[in-house]
């Protein structure tokens, strides 16, 4: 009688294992673990165009209109005057899931990069851009240039403090935060931080983990 309760116990022990094993890819892909940010300072660069007006709007992009610029598109670089600052946040709430990830950019052009605090509605020196949207779902994009808010700029940390017009759940999107730039040369760019020529728009919406490492 000892030796089957023995054997029983042994059976039920290795029958959990086997349960956690196999239950633990599904756990794990349950787990929110954040966003992936990016955050880059590149000198010598500049938008690879301003002409904001040609913006899709998501009434164009639903109903397929070929003219319009994807707002994604405008945060491509080339080489020129002045100092662009690049965030880059890539977020897959669950592995678990299909096409729940969520992107957004901010791309931000100045003359010099020079320290100091500037109030971005009186100082018009810097050209500032945002996007926010699905990876899969192009039409979700919001986009909007900033010109109200208050922008901290440090040797290799930049912080910004502004209310954007995209909204999640109808509410509001306030942007505050800070983060740590590196530095970053224009030739090393690739398509989700600002090249230009992405064969795919999904290039420019997912983050791959080949891509650059991390600033912040």
């Amino acid at each position: 009688m000892k030796l089957f309760s023995r054997i029983l116990k042994y059976v039920s022990l290795i029958a959990s294992i086997i349960f956690v094993t196999l239950s633990l890819p599904l756990l794990i892909g349950l787990i929110d673990f954040g966003p992936t940010i990016q955050s880059y300072r590149i000198d010598n660069a500049e938008f690879e165009s301003t002409m904001f007006s040609d913006l899709a709007t998501r009434q164009q992009i639903a109903e397929g209109d070929p003219r319009p610029q994807f707002p994604v598109s405008y945060h491509a670089i080339k080489p020129g005057k002045g100092s662009i600052l690049a965030i880059r946040s890539y977020h897959d709430p669950s592995t678990a899931a299909l096409d729940d990830e969520i992107f957004w950019k901010l791309t931000i052009w100045m003359p010099t990069y020079k320290e100091g605090i500037y109030d971005l509605t009186a100082d018009k020196e810097f050209v500032i851009f945002y996007t926010r949207g699905g990876s899969a779902w192009p039409s979700s994009m919001c986009a909007h240039i900033i010109t109200s808010g208050i922008l901290r700029l440090k040797t290799n940390e930049i912080s910004i403090d502004t209310k954007l017009p995209c909204k999640i759940n109808k509410k509001e999107i306030y942007l505050n935060a800070s983060w740590r730039t590196t530095t970053l040369k224009i030739e090393d760019l690739d398509y989700w931080i600002g090249k230009k020529g992405a064969p795919e728009l999904y290039s420019e919406t997912y983050y791959r983990s080949n891509s650059k490492k991390p600033g912040h």
